[in-house]
Order: C-alpha cells, then sequence, then structure tokens
C-alpha cells in the first residue's frame, strides 16, 4: 500500500515538471503583438505530453486544457505547432475565444491561437445573438462565420424543440452587419413554411422587408408591406408597396437623411399615392364630400444645425383631401389634425434671437395664416449695463393673410404688421425675504389695413305659424376696411413672492421639506388707441386690449430625497385673477380658480392635474388628470381624465398586466360620458417566448351620430403579429 502510494505520487511529479516544462517552451516561443491576447503565456495542462523538437511541435492527450488569456481550449487530444501558434485539437472539443462568449463544442478543430481564426467540425455554438449547429464551420479573425449543413436559430431551447430555426445548405454571418444564406428552410417548431433558394438579411435597422397584416371593418384584409435600405452613409431609402381589400394597392416612397458624423442635420421625404376604390365610407354623404379616388399625401421635413448658434427647420406637409391622414396615417393625425407648413431660420445670440418664418398654406381646405414672411427679434430678460435695471423686448414684423377654408365662405383679408413691446424692471428684495419687481412697459402695432363697421339695416320675409308672411326690419354690421393705424399699449406692473420652508425629519417620506411661495402680480394696461373689433385678427398679439388685474398666488412644494436626489412630491400652485374690469369678456372681479399640480408619492407613480373654476355660474368649467404608473412586476397602467363643461368628459384608460414573465394582456379605452357612449376599446394577450412573441388583439370604434346628424357605422379590427426578440423587425407587425 505504501509502494503504491509512492509510485503514484512520482507520477503525478513528472507530470507537474512536464507541464511547467511545455508552459516555458511555449511562452519562449511568443512574440509580442501576439493575437487577441498579446504578450500572454500559453499554459497547457493534460495527462500526457510529448515534444517533437525537430518539428516544433507538442502533443498533449488526456484530459487537455490550453489557455492564453481569455482563450480557453480543452479536448481529448492537441497538436499545437509552438511557432505558429495552430493547434489540431480531436475529441469532445470545447473553445472559448473571449471574455463572456458562448462556448463553442464539435468533434474536431483547427485553431489558431494568434489570428483566433478557427475550423470545427459537428460544430456547436454561438454567434450573438444566433445559435448554431452544424457539420462543418469556419469562424474567421474577423468574428465572422461559415458554416456547411447548418442549423440556425435564436432560440435558447435544447435542438429539437426550437420555436422556429433555418435549416440551410450553407450559411454565412457577419456580426452586427448580415446573415445570408443558401438553400434555406424555414420552420416553425417542427413545421416547414417556406423556401428560399437565396436569402440574406441585414443586422442592422437600416435594411431589411417589414410585414404588417390585419384586418379593419373599413378596410377590409390588408397586408403593408416595406423593403428598407441604404443608398450611402447619409441616406435611407424604405418603398412601400400596400394592399387592402375595401380600398386596393398603395404605393409609398420615404427617402431619410442625416449628417453621419456630427448629427447635425436631419431629414426626411414621403411620398405616398394610391387610386382608392372606396374614398368615401358607406355611412358618409357623398353629396357633401368631394374626395377622388387619385389619393396622395407629399411630405418633407428637414432639421439643420448651422454652426453653433443658426438653426433651420422645414415642414411641408401636401394633401389629396381633408381625410387623407384620418383614413390611412391615423397616428399623425391624432397628433396633429391639420398639418403645420413653414420654414423657420434661427439665430441665437448670448442675449437675443433672431427667427424669419415663413408660413405658407398648402391645402385650401383648411383655414390658416401665412406669413410671407415674419421677422422677429426677441431680446432675453438682460440688464443695462452696471445699473439696478433689466430689459426684455421682442420686434416683429411682416406680411399675414388669413386664408378661410373654401366651403366656409368667409372673405380672407390680409395686412403688414410691424409690433414692437419693451419692458423695463427693477428687481429688489426688503425686509431680507420680499421679492418685488415693478416693471414699465410700451408695445406699439403698426396694421396697413383695419376694420370698420358699418350698421345697415332691411326687411325680411318671415313666415308665422299660421302661413301668414311678414316683414321685419333687420340691423346688421358690415366689415369694411379702414386703411392704416397704430395702436399703443401702455402696460405698468408690480409682482411680489418670497418664500418660506420648514424641513421634517422622521416618518415615511424622511427628510421632509416644505416649501411655500406666495405671490402677487398687478398689471395695469389702459385702453388702448384702436381696439381689437377694429384690427383684422390672425394670433394672441391682435387679440390685446384693455386690461386691469391682479393676480394672486400660493405654490407649494414637498420635497425629499431619493438615492441622494432631490425629488417633489408635490409641486401645487393654486391662483386666481381679480378684474378691476371686464376686459372685454363681461366678467369683473374674481373671474375663477386655478389649480395645477404634479404629484409623484412614489418612484413608480406619477400624476399631474389642472382645473378651473368659473365663480360666475359656480361650476368646474375643466378639469384634466394624468397620472401614469410606471412598469412594476405584475402591471402598468396610464389613466387621463378630461373634463370640460358642456363639451367633453372623455376617460382614456390603458392598462398592461403581467400574470407570468411569459404574457402580456393589455386592454385600453376611452369612454366619452357627455354621450355615453365608448369611443373605442381593445386590447392584446401578448405570448412571449425566449426567442420570439406573438400577439393577438383587437379594437373597436362603436357607432355614433355626427353633429351633422348623420350616422357613423362600428368600426373594428383585428391584428395578429410575431416577431423574433433578438430582431424585433423581423415578423409580422400591426400598423395603422
Amino acid at each position: 500500500m505504501h509502494k503504491m502510494t509512492c509510485l503514484t505520487s512520482i507520477s503525478k511529479l513528472r507530470r507537474h515538471i512536464s507541464i511547467i516544462s511545455l508552459s516555458i517552451l511555449v511562452f519562449g516561443c511568443s512574440a509580442p503583438g501576439f493575437g487577441q491576447d498579446a504578450g500572454e503565456e500559453i499554459s497547457v495542462k493534460a495527462d500526457k505530453l510529448e515534444h517533437d523538437r525537430g518539428a516544433n511541435k507538442v502533443i498533449a492527450t488526456g484530459n487537455v486544457v490550453i489557455s492564453k488569456g481569455a482563450q480557453v481550449l480543452r479536448a481529448d487530444k492537441v497538436t499545437v505547432n509552438t511557432e505558429t501558434q495552430d493547434a489540431k485539437a480531436e475529441g469532445n472539443v470545447f473553445l472559448i475565444r473571449a471574455p463572456g462568449e458562448e462556448p463553442w463544442t464539435g468533434s474536431e478543430l483547427n485553431y489558431n491561437f494568434e489570428t483566433g481564426a478557427s475550423s470545427i467540425v459537428d460544430v456547436k455554438g454561438a454567434t450573438d445573438p444566433f445559435f448554431v449547429e452544424s457539420e462543418e464551420a469556419e469562424k474567421l479573425a474577423d468574428g465572422s462565420l461559415a458554416a456547411r449543413k447548418a442549423t440556425v436559430t435564436t432560440c435558447t431551447n435544447a435542438p429539437g424543440h426550437h420555436h422556429y430555426h433555418v435549416n440551410a445548405k450553407e450559411v454565412q454571418i457577419v456580426p452586427e452587419d448580415y446573415i445570408k444564406s443558401k438553400g434555406a428552410t424555414f420552420y416553425f417548431g417542427r413545421v416547414p413554411f417556406f423556401y428560399f433558394p437565396y436569402w440574406k438579411h441585414s443586422l442592422q435597422d437600416d435594411f431589411g422587408f417589414r410585414f404588417y397584416p390585419g384586418y379593419s371593418s373599413r378596410m377590409g384584409a390588408f397586408l403593408l408591406s416595406s423593403y428598407r435600405y441604404r443608398i450611402n452613409p447619409m441616406l435611407r431609402g424604405e418603398t412601400h408597396l400596400d394592399y387592402r381589400t375595401e380600398r386596393g394597392v398603395a404605393f409609398g416612397q420615404d427617402l431619410k437623411w442625416s449628417d453621419p458624423d456630427e448629427y447635425l442635420w436631419n431629414g426626411e421625404m414621403n411620398a405616398y399615392l394610391l387610386d382608392d376604390q372606396k374614398p368615401i365610407d358607406d355611412d358618409e354623404d357623398a353629396a357633401t364630400q368631394d374626395i377622388e379616388n387619385q389619393r396622395y399625401r407629399f411630405k418633407i421635413e428637414h432639421e439643420h444645425t448651422i454652426g453653433d448658434r443658426d438653426y433651420l427647420l422645414l415642414n411641408a406637409d401636401y394633401l389629396s383631401d381633408t381625410d387623407i391622414l384620418e383614413d390611412f396615417f391615423e397616428d399623425d393625425y391624432r397628433s396633429e389634425s391639420q398639418p403645420d407648413n413653414y420654414v423657420v431660420y434661427t439665430y441665437r445670440a448670448d442675449r437675443y434671437t433672431v427667427n424669419l418664418d415663413i408660413h405658407k398654406r398648402l391645402n385650401d381646405f383648411y383655414t390658416d395664416v401665412d406669413k410671407l414672411p415674419e421677422l422677429s427679434m426677441d431680446f432675453m430678460r438682460q440688464q443695462i449695463l452696471d445699473s439696478d435695471f433689466y430689459y426684455e423686448g421682442t420686434t416683429a414684423g411682416g406680411f399675414l393673410e388669413m386664408l378661410h377654408e373654401e366651403s366656409l365662405g368667409e372673405e380672407d383679408y390680409s395686412t403688414f404688421r410691424f409690433d414692437t413691446a419693451h419692458m423695463i424692471y427693477r428687481p429688489d428684495r426688503y425686509f431680507g425675504f420680499l421679492n418685488v419687481i415693478p416693471r414699465v412697459g410700451y408695445r406699439a402695432t403698426y396694421y396697413s389695413e383695419t376694420v370698420d363697421w358699418v350698421e345697415t339695416s332691411g326687411l325680411v320675409e318671415t313666415v308665422a305659424e299660421d302661413g301668414t308672411t311678414n316683414l321685419e326690419s333687420v340691423v346688421s354690421m358690415t366689415r369694411t376696411e379702414a386703411g392704416a393705424d397704430m395702436r399703443s399699449l401702455v402696460e405698468f406692473g408690480v409682482e411680489t413672492s418670497y418664500k418660506a420652508f420648514k424641513m421634517w425629519e422622521g416618518g415615511v417620506f424622511s427628510p421632509l421639506r416644505h416649501i411655500v411661495e406666495p405671490y402677487a402680480n398687478y398689471t395695469l394696461v389702459p385702453e388702448p388707441s384702436l381696439t381689437p373689433d377694429k384690427i383684422y385678427q390672425f394670433d394672441d398679439i391682435d387679440t390685446l386690449g384693455e386690461q386691469h388685474n391682479v393676480k394672486f398666488g400660493v405654490r407649494n412644494k414637498f420635497q425629499t430625497k431619493w438615492n441622494n436626489k432631490s425629488v417633489d412630491l408635490v409641486d401645487l400652485d393654486l391662483y386666481t385673477y381679480y378684474r378691476f374690469t371686464d376686459e372685454g369678456n363681461g366678467v369683473d372681479g374674481v373671474d375663477g380658480y386655478y389649480m395645477d399640480v404634479e404629484l409623484q408619492p412614489t418612484p413608480y407613480v406619477k400624476i399631474d392635474a389642472d382645473a378651473y373654476f368659473e365663480t360666475e355660474e359656480s361650476e368646474l368649467e375643466d378639469f384634466n388628470t394624468r397620472m401614469t404608473i410606471y412598469s412594476t412586476n405584475s402591471w402598468s397602467a396610464y389613466v387621463e381624465h378630461r373634463f370640460s363643461q358642456d363639451d367633453s368628459n372623455l376617460l382614456y384608460a390603458d392598462l398592461t398586466f403581467y400574470p407570468h414573465r411569459n404574457w402580456d394582456l393589455n386592454v385600453y379605452g376611452r369612454y366619452e360620458f357627455e354621450e355615453s357612449r365608448a369611443e373605442e376599446y381593445g386590447g392584446y394577450v401578448q405570448r412571449n417566448l425566449d426567442c420570439m412573441k406573438v400577439r393577438t388583439g383587437f379594437s373597436a370604434m362603436p357607432s355614433y351620430t355626427r353633429t351633422d346628424g348623420t350616422e357613423k357605422d362600428d368600426e373594428w379590427r383585428l391584428l395578429v403579429e410575431i416577431w423574433l426578440t433578438a430582431f424585433p423587425e423581423i415578423g409580422f407587425h400591426s400598423k395603422n
């Protein structure tokens, strides 16, 4: 027994001596700049080591482990050329080339420790985000992979249980660039569903097909498809081909451009054309619609930063009719039902900003104001020399034209307007806490055309209940042009405020700081030389008139710290106006109470609301609330309520539940309490697999009676979506 122990110890000692000798030998042959791990020593461990000095070879057998830096090679047998760093491994091959890389396994391997190039037989491994099995594969030093008779997937479950995979005769993968294959068959589970003799897909968002299938009661079954491609480093394109069974074929072309280096400019052009087979819905009155079959949209947007101080914005949206946005670009319609068309050039100096603004109506079925052009200069509040006084002002001049929608039959009008406003402030502090800012200002506005009203009278024939006719005298006011004139406005005012705070320690929100800020703002503007009824109306500048009021308010903040960062738990602003004159709106005294509040009771919940309570009728005029509950482990939500007296009482809610990591459930809806009807509701169920997501859902918009008395039919949609987790753009998606 003692003799056997001694023999075993001697055997182990010989093995360790061999390992040490081989490590020294191999390390001595290495050179600076050596492969992925330059300067690293190669370490070899094995049950048996042999060295052929004449051939510069080392043969290791039995539990072989060869490592160099992050590179690790394991096998039953490995032959290493100590001069070229080439290694041939046989039996139960296991290779890791870089930190965090998934291991590659196989039966045979040729590998170079200097370049990282390899070829492997019966391979299994990963090239992020793909998992590959093949009879033979080569992995080059640049990380690209070429495999033959391969199975490729992004699924992580066991072979034979992949949710999808591709079998191909040849596959080439260039990480972060593309994957291409020959003789590729696509499988869902074990069921083949498509064959491509040749298939290539970019691993970048700039390339590839997109498909959006679905069904809508207005559009019928539809398939919206597009192909993205990059034309050059600055320009990308996307070509659309859409088909809707109820509306026909549509074609679109998008071009997107951007500065590839400094991101100083970007923009896009969109063109969409279709021969609409059903431009007027069944529930619309064709006699009131002037929509032809040929429908289109041309849109261009551009943003350009020119140097450090200059900025250019361009937006143009040319439409065939009033309904094309609502019919085919629903998201755009909800965000902006009437598109704006403009070119704005801005220069920002340290103390002022200059804007050149050109607005042009492109669609004559909208009412809009043209500015051709308007040049303005805004001076930020700034100290006057070394005095205690501060100046703020704005000056603008341009040709304005009000263009009415053709169907309204109203008369268009235009004028040249030059407006200049200047304000002087002298801030001061009294008693160490009371801020007082008196101000005085002057505003002059010149109009090349103004308005006069002429009283006219006439006889109108009326029919009584008994059928008899009568002539009644009617007095009306007729608008006429009154030539050039100038409005002068003088403003006096003073703003006061102070802040006080108190700290509390302990409790749920410790530390807690309460900040209270009462304030008042007094304004006096005597009646101007030109009242609003004598001025053509274009924007808020033309509504200015007599003012005599004081704004009272108090702002409260409750603050705490989360993760050493100051957070506003409550930011509440309550204020009102006391009007000494009716200011043209027939209200004097306290005309109402206003509230703006933002709440964040937890890091996951945010609420903001605004309200207006009207005192003359003693009723709540407006109340809007928005609440967001950020994603938690089980659910997230967004709820919005908008109330406007005698107009709207709308509730919108969107709730998503996560009952299990493999499932998402969503419901949403809009309900109008004023009309006691659901405007829209819907939802979806989503299954989250390890490599893909599958979603199915619906949305519905119930029928209702329009303001013109016509009945809007029910509208509903179905959606089915499937996409790859690693490549969300690959799959079938739903789109408006």
